[in-house]
């Protein structure tokens, strides 16, 4: 029962059960000699020296250069920190694939196609994200923003956002209009310049706590969390027609 227990671990190694039958009878014979090996296993002694040779290239047995006169094997505590040195491995690679899991069966189920949903996390990726929307946007289009709040604003560089990004927007015949949260100041002072930045600033009603804001572009819905910060960018044409027709009862409101 033991050496079966042995067995099942050394195999966990990724040995074969031939060569962990054999560190098995290792520790339970101490020093046998070759030819018991190859008695105990039915084996011939070729096949019982490429197995010695493996354990030793696993660490499992000490190294010589003849293994008919000297086999060591060692402290079953290195087959323990072995096994649970794999096991560490192991589980790296097991949150990594969890990690990558989402985008894996996104791309499996999008059957070759883009991701739909794509996730941009922390505040390198958020402001990379923005920095670059226009890149692939195709032109003369219209931007709806929902809720743009002053936490967006402080997120971003101002400066750039106020100036540089809406100059690409520009370029590519992008219109704005902006529902803006009634606390942001920034955008209640941008309301004059409304026409050189072909846009339309219109300010909500309520002074809501909500930081989230929710952008519609051609087929994308750009879901902007402030707090993490994060962008979940979703790209399905009825989803951003539902989103777009929740924007227009507002905006048509004010």
């Amino acid at each position: 029962m033991l050496q079966n227990k042995i067995i099942e671990a050394v195999i966990e190694l990724g040995l074969s059960q031939f060569e962990a039958k054999i560190y098995a009878l290792l520790v339970d014979l101490k020093n046998p000699t070759i030819t018991e090996l190859c008695t105990r296993t039915g084996s011939y002694r070729r096949k019982v020296y490429e197995a010695l040779e493996v354990l030793n290239q696993a660490g499992l047995i000490e190294h010589t250069s003849d293994y008919s006169r000297n086999i060591k094997v060692k402290s079953p505590v290195v087959l323990d920190t072995l096994l649970k040195s794999k096991q560490y491995e192991l589980n790296k690679v097991s949150l990594n694939y969890q990690d990558l899991l989402p985008q894996l069966l996104t791309n499996f189920y999008t059957e070759g196609k883009e991701p739909q949903i794509q996730v941009f996390d922390g505040l390198n990726k958020f402001k990379y994200f923005f920095n670059t929307l226009f890149d692939q946007t195709p032109e003369n289009i219209e931007m709806l923003s929902y809720n743009e709040n002053q936490d967006l604003y402080d997120i971003l560089d101002l400066n750039y956002f106020l100036n540089i990004w809406v100059e690409k927007r520009i370029a590519k015949k992008i219109f704005a209009k902006v529902l803006a949260n009634g606390d942001n100041a920034d955008a209640k002072k941008e309301q004059v310049r409304d026409k050189q930045k072909y846009r339309e600033i219109r300010i909500l009603a309520n002074k809501s706590t909500n930081k989230g804001c929710f952008w519609v572009l051609g087929n994308k819905i750009i879901l902007w969390d402030t707090l993490t910060p994060k962008v979940v960018v979703i790209d399905n044409k009825l989803l951003a027609g539902m989103f777009a027709d929740l924007f227009e009862s507002h905006w048509k409101s004010l």
